[in-house]
């Protein structure tokens, strides 16, 4: 479902508070959650977040009607503000001023109340975060494929799917498609709406697996911790999953090619391994090169990285870009189009304004005062503006920071009793 379809939904259907049938039935599924935290504990494995977490959010019931509160404004259970006007929150200034925040913003991938939504999910479930950044090249975690690291700042999430995008980005609409149908979902639910499902080291599908296999048309491959289903965008509608010998496989149409590397539209048209394979370089927010033909390329044109660097992020040389290594393509976000600059922040990489977050005219990510809990509700910054996010609001509670093994995770809204 997209978002003209769902337009209305933008408040508070999804986010009502949960009656208290459903808040036992959290209850209980968080008894098993805190048994699997105390395993995790003890053998330093991170793999049984994601699968306990999703269990948590399956026992989940829909929201009821009525009335919330989001940030200081009241929804009705329709979607809606009590007023005809747009959804606002309600924000502080960096200075420490009170001020009222622009409605949702039509550049944005989502309204603040999905990415509020869909951050949560992702800090119940770390593997959707790394494999939405590798899907779609929207870095809302840092991960890095090579450490096995995952790193979730709440803040920083919100910032990259609730701030203005550049006008006529190269695949926003495909991408934010997919972000808006990933807002109701489970772990499991929403690994499956993705094409590349990111997988611990330890995965069950590869316990004496060779390095790339055929499932159907899924990719599994284990050499990479990463699972391709080559039936989804960004590929072709014809691709499926070939195996080429030798324990390798690919996404292609066929095995038979000739053709040189070319683009039709935002496809990118190869042949390796005698395979024929089409990549639509749009649902990275990338283009096909008019000037390398069969390479994807944004604005500084055809840009690769190291398999082996996946998840890495950085700025472009003239800090204008933030990329993030797809495992061979670079995606890529201008900041400098909505007036901002590359910052990078450690592991990930962000658009902002240097001088004004030096200055305290706008907040950021990194600050220490974002990200804290005060109740339940959590202090947050999206777009340089403070924000005050109701975790209650969205059935949870705001949790403390939480470090496990290559698992980090910021203060958040989660289940409560987590």
């Amino acid at each position: 479902m997209g978002p003209d379809a769902r337009s209305a939904r933008s408040g508070a259907a999804l986010i009502t508070r949960a009656p208290a049938s459903a808040l036992a039935r959290l209850a209980s599924a968080s008894a098993l959650a805190r048994l699997a935290l105390a395993y995790a504990l003890a053998s330093r494995r991170v793999v049984v977040f994601a699968a306990v977490f999703a269990l948590a959010l399956a026992l989940a019931l829909p929201a009821t009607s009525g009335c919330v509160t989001f940030a200081g404004e009241q929804l009705d259970a329709t979607g809606g503000a009590d007023s005809s006007t747009s959804t606002t929150t309600t924000t502080t200034s960096a200075s420490g001023g009170g001020g009222a925040a622009p409605a949702n913003d039509p550049d944005a991938y989502l309204p603040v109340l999905d990415a509020a939504e869909l951050c949560a999910i992702v800090g119940e479930c770390p593997l959707l975060g790394a494999s939405v950044a590798a899907s779609l090249g929207v870095p809302i975690v840092a991960f890095d494929a090579a450490d096995r690291r995952i790193d979730l700042s709440y803040s920083a999430c919100l910032d990259w799917l609730a701030s203005p995008l550049a006008a006529g980005r190269v695949g926003f609409e495909e991408q934010r498609e997919v972000l808006y149908d990933l807002v109701p979902s489970s772990c499991a639910t929403g690994l499956s709406l993705l094409a590349f499902e990111v997988m611990t080291q330890d995965d069950e599908r590869c316990a004496g697996a060779p390095a790339q296999r055929c499932e159907g048309d899924v990719l599994v491959d284990c050499a990479a911790s990463v699972s391709r289903r080559c039936s989804a965008p960004p590929y072709s509608a014809a691709t499926t999953c070939l195996e080429t010998g030798d324990e390798t496989a690919r996404c292609g149409i066929a095995h038979t090619c000739g053709e040189p590397p070319s683009c039709d539209g935002s496809f990118s048209v190869t042949c390796e391994s005698d395979v024929l394979s089409a990549f639509d370089c749009a649902t990275v927010g990338l283009g096909c090169s008019a000037s390398e033909p069969g390479a994807c390329g944004g604005q500084s044109g055809a840009a690769s990285c190291e398999v082996t660097a996946f998840g890495q992020q950085g700025c472009s040389p003239d800090g204008e870009r933030a990329s993030l290594c797809l495992g061979g393509l670079v995606g890529e976000t201008d900041c400098d189009a909505v007036g901002l600059a590359c910052v990078g922040d450690g592991a990930a990489a962000r658009c902002g304004d240097p001088a004004a977050e030096l200055a305290g005219q706008r907040c950021s990510p990194d600050d220490p005062d974002v990200d804290v809990c005060r109740g339940d509700v959590l202090q947050a910054c999206i777009g340089g503006g403070r924000v005050d996010v109701d975790c209650a609001s969205l059935g949870r509670a705001c949790k403390g920071p939480l470090s496990l093994g290559g698992l980090t995770l910021s203060a958040r809204c989660g289940l409560a009793g987590l």
